[in-house]
C-alpha cells in the first residue's frame, strides 16, 4: 500500500488510527493493489471502497462466487429453498456469499459452510463490532472501519459490494425484503444474472 493511498484512506474515513486498526488481531486490510483483492468490485468503478476489512481467509475473495440474499423472517417454503439453493451451490464448488442477518442469510452460509463449501460474508458495521458465529463464515467482509456503526450510507455500500463479488444471485422472496431488494437492484445494475424465488407465507 502506498503512502498516498495510506494518506486517501485516512482522510476518507476521518479516523487517524486505521492503519494501527489493521494491526489487530485476527483482522487483515486489503486494497486494490493486492492479489487477494476481489477484482469484482472493478464494476463498481468510482463507488468501489478503497479497501476491506476481512477476518478470516482471504484468498476466498478471488474464487467465483454466488449470492443467496431473503429475509430475516422467512417463511417455511423460503426456508426450504434456501437450503435447497446453498447446498446445491456448495455441492458444486461455488463459494455462498451473503449478508450477516438472521434468517435467509445466515441460513445460506450455515448451510453451505455444513457441506464444507467456501463462503463470504459481508457486513455493514466494522468487525468489531459483528460477533464471529457459532459455525463462522470463511471470510468476512467489511468496507467501514473496524469501530464503525451501522448507517444507511455502510448499508448500501454494503449491499453493492456484495452485488459485485457475487457473479450471481439468487433473491428468496425479494418481496418481503428491503435489503434483498437492494441488493437485487445493485446485481442488475451491474449486469449479473439475477435468479428469483418467490415463497409465500
Amino acid at each position: 500500500m502506498t503512502d498516498s493511498m495510506l494518506e486517501r484512506i485516512a482522510s476518507i474515513d476521518g479516523t487517524a488510527g486505521v492503519i494501527a486498526a489493521a494491526e489487530q488481531p485476527g483482522l487483515a486490510l486489503i486494497t486494490p493493489n493486492q492479489d487477494s483483492w476481489p477484482r469484482g468490485l472493478d464494476a463498481l468503478g468510482d463507488a468501489a471502497p478503497l479497501l476491506l476489512w476481512v477476518r478470516g481467509v482471504g484468498g476466498v475473495l478471488t474464487e467465483e462466487a454466488a449470492a443467496v440474499v431473503g429475509p430475516r423472517h422467512p417463511s417455511p417454503e423460503a426456508r426450504h429453498a434456501t437450503l435447497e439453493f446453498a447446498t446445491s451451490l456448495a455441492d458444486q464448488g461455488w463459494v455462498v456469499a451473503s449478508g450477516v442477518g438472521p434468517g435467509v442469510e445466515r441460513l445460506a452460509l450455515t448451510a453451505a459452510s455444513a457441506m464444507r463449501g467456501a463462503t463470504i460474508a459481508v457486513t455493514a458495521v466494522g468487525l468489531d463490532r459483528h460477533p464471529a458465529p457459532e459455525r463462522p463464515a470463511s471470510v468476512t467482509v467489511s468496507a467501514a472501519t473496524p469501530d464503525a456503526a451501522a448507517t444507511a450510507q455502510g448499508i448500501r455500500l454494503a449491499r453493492r459490494v456484495l452485488a459485485a463479488l457475487a457473479t450471481r444471485m439468487i433473491v428468496v422472496d425479494e418481496s418481503r425484503c428491503m435489503n434483498a431488494r437492494m441488493t437485487a437492484d445493485a446485481a442488475r445494475a451491474l449486469g449479473r444474472p439475477v435468479g428469483a424465488s418467490l415463497a409465500t407465507r
